[in-house]
């Protein structure tokens, strides 16, 4: 029995799962910023990426887009993904299991 710092407990995560949590940490424990998806539908290609979030940040995202459940790896950088038969008007729909906003941004 003693106390556990949270760098204990994130080393833990960390080395027992082999996956390097540290951004996710840096972003959901130490900043108050809620990270937006942000992205846009362009001739059957969604174009997306984190914003309001730390640097390197990255966090998969389980979405739905045309009634297809996807799994996204955004980042701070624009990522495309095509898909068949999108039209402007269609959204992403975030699971609601995920801390994150999304930001339409149509272009003119």
């Amino acid at each position: 029995h003693k106390i556990t710092t949270s760098k204990e407990v994130e080393t833990f995560i960390c080395k027992s799962t082999g996956i390097d949590f540290s951004k996710l940490f840096d972003q959901y424990l130490r900043t108050i910023q809620i990270p937006a998806l942000e992205y846009k539908i362009e001739n059957n290609i969604v174009k997306y990426r984190y914003t309001n979030c730390i640097e390197h940040f990255t966090m998969p995202l389980k979405v739905r887009i045309k009634n297809e459940l996807l799994w996204l790896k955004p980042s701070p950088q624009w990522q495309e993904l095509r898909v068949k038969d999108l039209s402007k008007n269609d959204v992403i729909d975030i699971d609601a299991n995920f801390y994150v906003t999304a930001e339409r941004k149509d272009v003119p």
